[in-house]
């Protein structure tokens, strides 16, 4: 199993550029970086005669600070040019090296360890996918084995909308593109995903409004291994979808057709910290490379995806910023936007129909 979105992080094409460009910490999310990086370092030490893997190594950077004592170190990474300027920096005959996705590791030949760490590499996995990691290492970590991260934080969901606000009043566009393109640890929330896959945390530093770490240690089996499929808003209920509908200048709607032969609207599950908002505003431009603004929310109501698998719709009425055009990611195989009269034609679940006549109601008035 690999991630959703592992292909596109894979930085081949920053590879040689990267180190002189985590040194510039005047940028925001750069801020912190060294410190952050011997912080963790610290956290994993004593490394002697035990076994080390490192999550994303990148370049080498945070193994290189370990030393050389560990019995064994293994650097993951999906990049195969990040991976052979790490090969540069940690030789040796107890180093290996892994070409792979994150949670495609955890499918292979993972080995057992005593730790693991990461820095800078996490946030390119959604929420469901970072409690998947929390719950493959915790498989391979020996009784009291650490688990070390350092990336890209917010406290919690009012702290990623503060920052955002402070962005949009400096009009620092290209850092809220790369909040809003990627997935920015929530906190709060991750510290659950942790304590449920059978850790405690044992430290938590800050080091720049982006930069955090947190240092866990293994101590019991997994208190909830289905906590993947758990949402704050919803974990006794239904998974939250957000859907938008988004109307162009000639009134037609934007529909989507997903591998199952259906046409819907775009949108996606909700992640733990995002507010609806944020989520749709996220997923049309991953599924369509368009921006559009959610406005006002429409009625909710349970759908029946498949039969036995239902999911709470949360749609809203969406205004389109701008259109250059529609890029479909590799979720749909085709996306326009229809007249009324064609959708009569389509293959279109009544609920989303039904969505439809309200947004276009609430749209004339």
């Amino acid at each position: 199993m690999e991630s959703r979105f592992g292909r596109r992080f894979d930085h081949d094409g920053q590879s040689a550029a990267y180190d002189s460009d985590v040194q510039d910490e005047s940028k925001p999310v750069r801020a912190g970086y060294a410190a952050l990086l011997d912080w963790v370092a610290t956290q994993a030490a004593p490394v002697k005669g035990r076994t080390v893997i490192d999550l994303g190594c990148g370049t080498g950077n945070l193994s290189s600070l370990l030393g050389r004592s560990f019995k064994r170190l293994v650097c993951v990474d999906i990049s195969k040019r990040m991976l052979k300027l790490a090969k540069r920096k940690l030789p040796g005959r107890n180093v290996e090296f892994v070409r792979s996705d994150m949670l495609g590791y955890f499918g292979g030949r993972a080995l057992s360890a005593d730790t693991v760490i990461s820095t800078y590499a996490v946030h390119h996995l959604t929420s469901p996918e970072k409690a998947l990691l929390f719950q493959g290492i915790a498989k391979l970590l020996r009784p009291g084995g650490k688990a070390i991260f350092g990336d890209l934080m917010f406290e919690d969901a009012p702290a990623r909308r503060i920052f955002l606000r402070k962005c949009e009043a400096t009009g620092n566009k290209a850092i809220i593109k790369g909040i809003n393109d990627e997935f920015y640890w929530a906190l709060d929330w991750s510290q659950k995903l942790l304590r449920d896959a059978g850790f405690k945390i044992v430290s938590i530093k800050k080091f720049s409004d982006l930069s955090w770490g947190i240092s866990a240690k293994k101590t019991k089996l997994p208190l909830n291994p289905r906590h993947v499929d758990a949402f704050p808003l919803s974990e006794n209920l239904w998974p939250v979808s957000v859907k938008g509908v988004i109307f162009n200048a000639q009134g037609e709607v934007l529909l989507l057709r997903n591998p199952r032969g259906e046409w819907e609207l775009p949108g996606g599950r909700l992640e733990p910290g995002e507010s609806p908002q944020d989520c749709l505003a996220r997923e049309v431009r991953e599924e369509c490379g368009i921006r559009a603004v959610p406005g006002r929310p429409l009625l909710a109501r349970v759908f029946e995806v498949i039969p036995g698998k239902r999911v709470l719709l949360v749609p809203f009425l969406c205004a389109l910023d701008g259109l250059s055009g529609i890029r479909l990611s590799n979720e749909h195989s085709e996306g326009g936007f229809f007249s009324a009269g064609v959708l009569r034609k389509m293959r279109l679940p009544r609920d989303y129909a039904s969505i439809i006549v309200e947004a276009r109601k609430v749209s004339q008035e």
